[in-house]
């Protein structure tokens, strides 16, 4: 099929005639040959339209539908009209990147005002990597768990670093007081406490 027109950014309209409220979407559907009779079904399907049922709003949504065997045609993507991209469903839906055969790891870019302010990323040594906008690595989990900060570790006030056997089971076990050295040990020498002066 071949459309041609001098309009500037889209040679098809396909408009949805219902009533502003209805919350109808306009769309196209793919079907598929699913069966050794021949029979046909719908598999999927892209959808746009209204996102809202209120009188003199426009503002308008672009959804991506697909299909599971024995269920419906299902909302799973959704671009909204301030360009939020949701990924829909009741249960657990992951975003995959896959970059197998390819030379860098797939990545997260993370941005304010068309900016690039941080990456999150992986690779065949890091499970996690976390980087600057110059690509220097701030923060890195690798897969054996262990964690490589390229900068301090900064605990909140009033914070501390639990070494309990039980994470959270008391505070005996709690390193808070770092940073006063507010540590005070208990000398013992032939089972008689004994006393130390500092000088």
């Amino acid at each position: 099929l071949s459309i041609w027109d001098t309009v500037n950014g889209y040679n098809l309209e396909l408009q949805q005639r219902s009533a502003y409220n209805s919350g109808n979407q306009s769309g196209v559907v793919f079907s598929a040959k699913y069966h050794s009779d021949g029979s046909t079904t719908d598999v999927a399907s892209i959808r746009g339209g209204k996102e809202n049922t209120t009188d003199n709003n426009y503002a308008g949504k672009l959804a991506f539908f697909t299909r599971p065997h024995g269920g419906s045609d299902t909302e799973r993507v959704v671009i909204s009209s301030n360009g939020n991209t949701l990924i829909t469903g009741a249960s657990y839906h992951p975003l995959t990147l896959d970059r197998a055969g390819q030379d860098t790891a797939a990545q997260v870019d993370l941005r304010s005002d068309g900016t690039a302010r941080a990456f999150w990323g992986a690779s065949s040594t890091s499970l996690l990597n976390v980087a600057n906008a110059s690509f220097a690595t701030r923060f890195n989990v690798d897969y054996n768990g262990s964690i490589f900060p390229s900068g301090n570790v900064v605990v909140a006030n009033g914070q501390g670093i639990d070494f309990s056997a039980t994470a959270g089971s008391g505070t005996s076990e709690l390193f808070d007081d770092y940073e006063e050295g507010a540590w005070d040990p208990s000398l013992k020498f032939g089972g008689a406490s004994v006393s130390l002066a500092y000088s």
